[in-house]
């Protein structure tokens, strides 16, 4: 199995597992003498379908704050894999976010409402004979997506919400976190937050380390900007009971030392504020919950007064 099946295979179970910890109680079997049986809706929540100029179709989800706005506007937070992300962060923000000291915000995520193109889309458009794992079905469609959410999504989503332009969070797992790095190189202004959690910088290695070595001559481009990387503590060290296979397929992506090492490439550049971190007792499978944790806590912490 490809590095890609296996990220794909595991990724699947994760999402599984999260959406079973959102069904009540006792939903297996309905107790005799339910009348009625009707879907859960989350508050303050909404669901809309956009057609992309380019012809793709989206399904976007939004949750909006219960309170008024701050002065500056809300914060707002871009989730990819939106079909699975959206209902655990806006469980935490709703419920659990004045624990952790959060902020009201925007969470807008981006899914597909059927079957998924994030091979399609998150991916870099780099040449074939580039790419570590060139068994990828359509790929290299990161900038048509881009373009999207720049172009038409952002515009459609913060026509009628009052946004604070300083507070632009967008943040992906896996996959999603390679799409997250490649809108940093691509168009670093776009948001001032960029958190790629178990990003697959193996994909297409080289590709990234060269864009990082090349951000020096575009310094300013930078400044005022955050990117936050991180990766699980089993992701490249196999937790005990691993089988060789697995041990072969983690050296092979190496995703503690990619992201280290693209890190350290872009501690140097001015005003920017990068950051590593190793998320402990996670695995590939397993790292999805937690980063979506992560992506909040960036998008909705108290600000210091200027």
């Amino acid at each position: 199995m490809t590095i890609t099946g296996m990220v794909r295979r595991s990724l699947v179970s994760a999402w599984a597992g999260a959406a079973f910890l959102l069904l009540p109680a006792g939903a297996e079997a309905a107790p005799v003498g339910v009348e009625a049986v009707t879907a859960y809706v989350l508050d303050h929540s909404e669901v809309r379908t956009m057609h992309a100029a380019a012809g793709d179709s989206y399904r976007i989800y939004v949750q909006r704050p219960a309170t008024p706005p701050p002065p500056g506007g809300y914060p707002i937070l871009y989730l990819l894999d939106g079909d699975q992300s959206f209902p655990v962060a806006a469980a935490i923000a709703g419920q659990f976010g004045p624990y952790l000291g959060l902020e009201p915000g925007v969470i807008v995520a981006i899914g597909y409402g059927g079957p998924s193109r994030r091979v399609a889309d998150y991916t870099p458009p780099v040449p074939i004979e580039a790419r570590l794992d060139k068994s990828l079905p359509r790929s290299g469609g990161a900038d048509r997506l881009l373009a999207f959410i720049a172009d038409e999504l952002r515009p459609a989503v913060e026509r009628d919400l009052p946004v604070d332009p300083d507070r632009r969070t967008i943040a992906g797992y896996s996959l999603g976190g390679l799409f997250v790095l490649h809108a940093f190189f691509a168009r670093p202004q776009l948001f001032h937050s960029y958190v790629a959690s178990s990003p697959s910088i193996w994909l297409v290695r080289d590709h990234l380390f060269r864009a990082a070595d090349a951000s020096a001559q575009r310094r300013p481009a930078f400044a005022r900007r955050r990117l936050l990387l991180s990766a699980g503590q089993w992701e490249e060290t196999p937790d005990p009971g691993a089988s060789a296979a697995d041990h072969e397929r983690l050296a092979q992506a190496h995703m503690i030392g990619n992201a280290r090492n693209l890190s350290r490439r872009l501690a140097t550049l001015p005003g920017l504020t990068v950051r590593f971190d190793i998320v402990p007792g996670e695995t590939h499978a397993s790292g999805s919950l937690p980063s979506i944790r992560a992506a909040l806590v960036e998008a909705f912490s108290p600000r210091p007064a200027p």
